[in-house]
This record gives C-alpha cells, sequence and structure tokens, in this order.
C-alpha cells in the first residue's frame, strides 16, 4: 500500500517563538505611538503656560487687534444700532480658533458669522472667512519690561452671502504693540487693508488707527477704555474717518470645570459709541466670550 508523506505542523514552541519578535515589535510601536501622542497633546495643552513666561498677561481688547498671542476658541455677539434706530445682531463677528504653532506664531481662523438683520433692510446670512498669522517680533513679561510686538497679516476671501460680507477679498497688515506700568497698560495698533483690484474704486484702502487703556481693578475684573478710528483713503469713503470710544469690563478669569484644569473662561463686554458724524452704526453692545486650552 502506497504511502501518504506529509509535512508536520511546527511545534507550538517553535511557533511561538517565531511570533514573540512580532508582537513584542507592535506593542512596543503602538507603545512609542501613544508616548509620542501623549507628548504632542501635552505640549499643545501647555501652550498657554509657556506662552505667558515670554509675553505680558493683559486682556485682549474687544475691538481692537490684539499683539498678545494665546490659544483659544474665541466668539462674539454684536447688537449694531443702524441708522435710522433699528438693530441687527452679528453672531459670531468673524471670531473662532486660534492655535499656536510655536511661542511666536498663532494663527486665528475668523469663522464666517451671521448676520440677523431684524427690521433693517437686508436678507440675514453669513460672512466672509478669514484666515490671519500673529508673529511675536519682541517681547518680555512682568519681570522683564512688561511689554510686546507683534505684526499682524490677515487674508479675507468674500464668501457672505446675501450683502452680508465685502464684495471681493481683502489682505490687511498690522502692527500691534503694548507696555504696562503695574496695573495700568497701554496698547495700540496701525494697519491698513487693501482690497482687490476690482473692489479698490468702491472700498479704497483705509487705515485704522486704535488705542487701548487697561486697568487691572481687581484679581478677577479688568476695565478698558479703547478709541477705534479709521481713515479713508480712496473708495466711495474717501476722505472721511470713523471713530468709536468703547468702555467695557473684562471677568477672568472663570474655571467653570475642575479648579485645577489649565482651560479656563473669560468674558468680556462693553458698549461701541460713535464720536464723528459718519458712523455705519452706533451704540454697538458688544459681548465677547474666550475659552483657552
Amino acid at each position: 500500500m502506497p504511502t501518504t508523506s506529509y509535512r508536520p505542523f511546527p511545534a507550538r514552541s517553535s511557533f511561538a517563538l517565531r511570533a514573540f519578535p512580532i508582537c513584542l515589535a507592535l506593542v512596543l510601536t503602538s507603545a512609542s505611538e501613544a508616548c509620542r501622542a501623549q507628548s504632542l497633546f501635552h505640549d499643545f495643552h501647555n501652550g498657554n503656560t509657556e506662552i505667558k513666561q515670554v509675553q505680558p498677561t493683559w486682556m485682549t481688547p474687544l475691538v481692537m487687534t490684539t499683539p498678545l498671542l494665546g490659544q483659544f476658541v474665541r466668539g462674539e455677539f454684536v447688537r449694531q444700532r443702524m441708522p435710522g434706530g433699528d438693530s441687527q445682531w452679528n453672531i459670531g463677528n468673524g471670531k473662532g480658533p486660534s492655535i499656536l504653532l510655536s511661542n511666536r506664531v498663532e494663527v486665528d481662523m475668523a469663522i464666517p458669522n451671521y448676520v440677523v438683520h431684524g427690521a433693517n433692510t437686508g436678507t440675514d446670512g453669513v460672512g466672509d472667512f478669514c484666515f490671519t498669522t500673529r508673529y511675536r517680533l519682541f517681547s518680555g513679561n512682568q519681570q522683564h519690561g512688561n511689554y510686546i510686538v507683534t505684526a499682524v497679516a490677515n487674508q479675507t476671501w468674500a464668501t457672505g452671502l446675501a450683502k452680508n460680507g465685502a464684495p471681493s477679498w481683502t489682505r490687511g497688515i498690522t502692527l500691534a504693540g503694548g507696555k504696562a506700568f503695574g496695573r495700568f497698560a497701554v496698547l495700540s495698533t496701525i494697519g491698513t487693508t487693501i482690497p482687490a483690484a476690482s473692489s479698490l474704486a468702491t472700498l479704497g484702502r483705509p487705515v485704522a488707527f486704535n488705542t487701548a487703556f487697561e486697568m487691572h481693578v481687581t484679581p478677577k475684573l479688568w476695565a478698558q477704555v479703547e478709541s477705534d478710528s479709521t481713515f479713508f483713503y480712496g473708495g466711495t469713503h474717501d476722505g472721511k474717518k470713523q471713530s468709536y470710544v468703547t468702555p467695557g469690563l473684562f471677568l477672568a478669569p472663570m474655571r467653570p470645570w475642575d479648579a485645577q484644569s489649565k482651560s479656563y473662561l473669560l468674558l468680556g463686554v462693553g458698549m461701541q459709541i460713535a464720536t464723528t458724524q459718519y458712523h455705519a452704526s452706533d451704540h454697538n453692545l458688544v459681548i465677547d466670550t474666550k475659552i483657552y486650552f
């Protein structure tokens, strides 16, 4: 009778010895990736702690561009009183998440706002999308001069619907700085907006000059008075000037979660009051919220 030849399976011990290095490599790789992810999250979450060591710690003004860098999600609710007395709401006001790429660079993504016209003429809808980059040129914390100077560049795309945004894309460049003197701080910015060539005849090249004065009243309370002026060069508003004064208060920081959490909430409220005859709106209520993480 013919016999059937066969190859026996490897012994279990031999199979285990061969599989062990592969399993060990997979476990070590997974552990390495987990440690790396944990390290990245740790570095990301510590961004605000580290940036405070190289810059001042005053509040972000309600209206003007801030020279301070930070990592947070910001949202605003603005009630604007339009010519004629009717009010409209600007929900979001072009704010959104801000992320630290390093202790010198911050990027902001302005989520399109939503405009509710109420009794005013117009159709409710979303506004424009904007991307901003901030570069900290030089600064010092409270023990090293308490000052900062930052360059800010932004690009806005005309994504607004129903005429709730700009007619074309625009680019802006701003130089922002500030200096603290004890419980007081002075901040100032100067910048310009350059529209696409197709909208130059309409928008012109406005120049904004803004100044804010802040006072640390109590450990939880800050007060500000802000002056914002825009000078119009070219366009349909050529030669005009629009100015506002914005008194406001900030309540900070609040930790509605774990008391030991590095995340915290800031609240600000103010009233933007027109001080020139020409103005797009007046007595604008500004409610500002920021969650640092």
